[in-house]
């Protein structure tokens, strides 16, 4: 939803702004504000999730500027596209964002499947009880 903001403002100005620039900041803000509040809940899977999501919003606007299609996108296409897309000077820049974020990512997933596999052993375990 946020990159039609872009390409809404880019259809009608030629650049991005404003109203469709405010919309994207709204929406990318409501990510830092939902991960805040996640953590101060100690729900850092959530909180990490959100982060993960703002990042991941930045380089979508990035992309949508540069005329960039997204659609879903993998780590390798990320990767690619910074590599192809982004200007030598701040190459770095979003492959540290992408590098910082992608743990708290991978994190939101792994914990899932940690909990999924304590409850199955939980429920295994009920078959040797006495």
């Amino acid at each position: 939803m946020t990159i039609n903001y872009i390409f809404y403002s880019l259809q009608a100005y030629g650049k991005f702004r404003n109203p469709f620039r405010r919309l994207f900041e709204i929406f990318w803000e409501n990510y830092l504000e939902e991960a805040k509040n996640y953590y101060r809940l100690n729900d850092f899977r959530q909180a990490g999730e959100k982060l993960y999501g703002a990042a991941l919003t930045l380089i979508k606007c990035y992309a949508a500027i540069k005329s960039v299609p997204i659609m879903y996108w993998s780590r390798g296409k990320i990767e690619r596209f910074i590599t192809n897309n982004v200007e030598p000077e701040l190459r770095k820049t979003f492959r540290d964002l992408l590098d910082k974020a992608q743990p708290l990512h991978e994190y939101f997933y792994e914990a899932l499947k940690l909990l999924e596999r304590i409850h199955n052993s939980i429920r295994f375990s009920h078959h040797f009880k006495t």
